[in-house]
């Protein structure tokens, strides 16, 4: 038989599971819609009310970041600002153009609001050493150098 559990417990009765964990899982979801592709003209929209720059880290999508002295690539991701997992909301206001660093480091979190989420994000920059800064020698310099 199925039944659906949360912390333990059966949802129909509150009684405690018993018996042995499930060998498999099943996602079910009362979620009608499905997840959508923006269209063009409505990420061009996006883009332009964000001024080109990221939501999370304010960056201009045209401005190089470098971690450990290599620049890395960012791409434009069109992100669920509360996350598609929970709130199955492909409503315009949840939705931002984010960079690919800053989209990857978010994941599946959920924040209170804009400015905790960026907060949070610009601490993760730091400790895993992205920055705009151009070093003074960039690991491709350095192998045209070595003979």
């Amino acid at each position: 038989t199925e039944s659906f559990v949360i912390s333990g417990k059966l949802v129909c009765c509150g009684t405690k599971a018993s018996g042995k964990p499930p060998s498999g899982w099943k996602r079910m979801s009362l979620c009608k819609s499905a997840r959508m592709r923006l269209s063009p003209l409505v990420q061009r929209e996006i883009l332009s009310e964000q001024r080109n720059t990221c939501a999370y880290c304010e960056i201009p999508f045209h401005v190089p970041v470098y971690r450990h002295s290599k620049r890395w690539h960012r791409s434009i991701h069109f992100d669920h600002f509360v996350p598609w997992a929970y709130s199955f909301s492909n409503r315009r206001r949840n939705i931002v153009a984010s960079c690919s660093v800053c989209n990857q480091i978010k994941s599946w979190l959920m924040f209170k609001d804009i400015y905790e989420c960026q907060a949070y994000i610009m601490r993760q920059w730091r400790y895993k050493g992205f920055t705009t800064e151009r070093p003074t020698m960039l690991v491709s310099d350095l192998r045209q150098a070595v003979p």
